[in-house]
């Protein structure tokens, strides 16, 4: 199974291969396994433990959706040099789907700890991995035939922008770090994340004019 993006057609006027996706799921799924266990390891397997978790393994997933949102808009704007980056996007996608699965399984344990996040949260960041697993069902051959160019171009759109509105209700929530603490935990995130619908805008307008 792949995940695609918006920017697909980039990819597809591409005449080199598309790029495996077996090794990026392993680094995405492998290091998120082992941000959970050092999590785990160093904080206990109780509530900040797990919480410690849950906020790497965001960050690290985050990394990979970012490649995938954003790397069509960058080969579009800036060229050939980040072509290699727009062909991996499925690739990207499905690394960021692994890290998922790992981070819902410290969801799971928070629960039975006794801890579960609330019930908005459950909506708001639920809706989320729902958007995931439509966009990798679509990315079925069979599935994305009969959703066609129109039906892939609508469910992507919508998918992936409420994914990124998602990671800024986590990334952007208020927080009791320090301040220097939290600009090297969380700015650089806000950053990269307020950056990827600025580029995307832009590459339609350049694909406009």
């Amino acid at each position: 199974m792949t995940m695609r993006t918006l920017e697909s057609g980039v990819q597809a006027r591409s005449a080199a291969p598309t790029p495996r996706a077996g090794p990026w799921i392993a680094i995405g799924g492998l290091g998120a396994l082992m941000l959970a266990i050092l999590s785990l390891t160093r904080y206990g397997a109780g509530e900040t433990g797990v919480v410690a978790g849950l906020r790497l393994t965001a960050r690290w997933g985050f990394l990979f959706f970012w490649a995938s949102y954003a790397g069509g808009a960058l080969a579009r704007l800036f060229g050939p040099r980040f072509r290699p980056m727009s062909r991996r996007a499925r690739a990207f996608g499905l690394a960021f789907a692994a890290v998922l699965a790992v981070h819902l399984a410290l969801v799971v344990r928070l629960c039975q700890i006794g801890h579960a996040p609330a019930l908005g949260t459950f909506l708001v960041f639920g809706a989320a991995v729902a958007c995931v697993g439509l966009l990798t069902l679509a990315s079925v051959e069979s599935v994305g035939a009969r959703l066609g160019r129109a039906g892939w171009w609508a469910l992507s759109n919508i998918a992936m922008n409420y994914i990124a509105y998602a990671f800024a209700l986590d990334f952007f929530r208020p927080r009791h770090e320090t301040a220097a603490r939290y600009l090297l935990a969380y700015a650089p995130f806000e950053a990269f994340l307020i950056l990827a619908p600025l580029l995307r805008i832009a590459a339609v307008v350049v694909w406009r004019r």
